[in-house]
């Protein structure tokens, strides 16, 4: 069986700690809680990165199953079935809000004549390829591309960072506690996609040395993240209403400001880069629901059917931005309670209580088997 590396895991973890928070969700935070937004978005950053940590526990104690397996280990395989139904509502509102956010984007800062019909038709091809070429594959392009979609990150920060006033960020609780705990549950949503990581984890070879690099990978994604947030809040504060593309606003303020000319390619190569990953990340993780929905493995037939909800969602359903994030903020936020309460408080349950998985038990040994093929 093709297996990921720890170093594409840590690629992957990368795009997942930046999917669906570049671009419109900080002035998002801003809207439910003003300038206390800035610790709502990096707390869930923090709980989104100690997931990921839950992840490498269970790695190491069921070295060989995923979370579609662990699920029916102690609750049979119909709850594992209902749960990934559950999940893949989550990850189509997920992919829908991407595509939604970089048509935008695309709109306000490339060319504002563009049509949802040419962005899904650029779009939806590529993502289809990459899921149809394996995750393998898919992880090598993405390692590949990773550290030139880490320094043009980095680039478009730079750029944006000269004039930020960092006494216009505080205070940060100006609308109490009840106002900040109200902000984290409806911002909750956007902080789900770990949910990958334990999708595939029985494809994700054990690391041969320490964890470091893979740590340092997480460490850097996280702290570009938080310069993002910190210098768009500190540069647009009460103005945050108005600016929808986080990473595109703070660059563009920093070529205004100090006349350096126009660097709107930067950030343009950044949000295609990442979409691209981003969007892909979704793809697969609706290939595999369906294939263990459903029983059976057949790359085309499940691309056909993620390609016809997702241009039905797109044209019927959430036709704009403005129509998926009010969907998303008021009733998938509650969805966010299964990914980010029920799915880990069970993981937790089975790294405390349950005994090491134990090869010699016919059930294991057909997962082995399957996952050797």
């Amino acid at each position: 069986m093709k297996q990921v590396t720890f170093r594409q895991l840590a690629c992957y973890c990368g795009f997942i700690l930046m999917s669906m928070k570049v671009l419109s969700l900080p002035s998002l935070l801003y809207s439910f809680n003003q300038r206390g937004g800035l610790v709502v978005g990096l707390l869930l950053m923090m709980v989104e990165v100690l997931m990921i940590v839950l992840a490498l526990f269970i790695k190491r104690k069921f070295p060989n199953m995923a979370l579609y397996e662990l699920i029916s280990m102690k609750l049979g395989k119909f709850v594992a079935k209902f749960v990934y139904f559950l999940l893949a509502v989550v990850v189509f509102c997920q992919l829908s809000f991407l595509m939604n956010e970089y048509i935008n984007y695309m709109r306000d800062f490339v060319y504002e004549e563009i049509t949802s019909i040419y962005f899904v038709a650029v779009f939806l091809p590529i993502a289809s390829c990459l899921v149809f070429n394996g995750l393998k594959n898919f992880a090598r392009t993405m390692e590949l591309s990773f550290i030139f979609v880490i320094i043009a990150f980095a680039f478009c920060l730079f750029v944006g960072e000269g004039a930020i006033q960092l006494d216009e960020l505080g205070p940060f609780f100006i609308n109490g506690t009840n106002g900040f705990f109200s902000s984290l549950f409806n911002i909750s949503f956007f902080f789900s996609d770990f949910i990958f990581i334990f999708m595939i984890l029985d494809k994700v070879k054990e690391p041969q040395k320490s964890y470091f690099s893979f740590f340092v990978v997480l460490g850097i994604v996280f702290v570009l993240m938080a310069f993002l947030y910190i210098s768009y809040f500190g540069l647009y504060s009460t103005t945050a209403y108005f600016h929808k593309n986080a990473i595109a606003n703070v660059t563009e303020y920093g070529r205004i400001i100090g006349n350096v000319g126009n660097l709107d390619i930067f950030t343009t190569l950044f949000c295609l880069f990442s979409l691209f990953f981003q969007g892909t990340i979704f793809f697969y993780q609706l290939k595999i629901i369906y294939e263990k929905i459903f029983g059976y493995e057949n790359k085309v037939h499940s691309l056909i059917v993620i390609n016809i909800i997702t241009l039905i969602l797109q044209f019927i359903v959430f036709v704009d931005l403005g129509t998926i994030t009010n969907f998303i903020t008021t009733t998938m936020r509650y969805w966010s309670i299964l990914t980010f309460g029920l799915i880990p408080l069970y993981l937790i349950f089975l790294l405390l209580f349950v005994k090491k998985w134990r090869r010699r038990s016919e059930y294991n040994k057909k997962i082995l088997q399957k996952n050797n093929k």
